[in-house]
């Protein structure tokens, strides 16, 4: 787990996972919403990269909602590009139901980029 502060606050997080050989996958990350929009969830996705290939990985991975538009076009900016669906992921693994502009979130789109 890592942790992004700003004036001995908290302002970001995120989690690197190892899933599979030479692939760990970039989970949990979040910014404070105060700190949205001035470019703290792009140096956390680059703190991770740096520090997946410095422990020697070759592929990272991340998954989010098929319905969070802003987080895919987030995502692909960062150089990561769209590799499959889980399809019923958040029904699956959630107890309670999300619920994103009055639509079921089922699926979870997986993204991938190479290190």
């Amino acid at each position: 787990m890592y942790l992004l502060e700003k004036a001995s606050r908290i302002i970001g997080v995120y989690v690197l996972v190892p899933t599979r050989p030479e692939t760990l996958e970039l989970m949990n990350i979040a910014v404070d919403e105060d700190y949205q929009g001035q470019g703290f969830g792009k140096q956390m996705v680059e703190h991770a990269t740096a520090a997946a290939k410095e422990q020697g990985y070759k592929i990272m991975d991340v998954g989010t909602a098929s319905l969070g538009v802003e987080q895919l076009m987030f995502y692909q900016k960062c150089g990561f590009r769209m590799t499959s669906i889980d399809h019923g992921f958040f029904v699956k693994h959630y107890d309670e139901s999300i619920i994103i502009n009055g639509i079921l979130l089922r699926d979870m789109v997986r993204l991938s980029m190479e290190l």
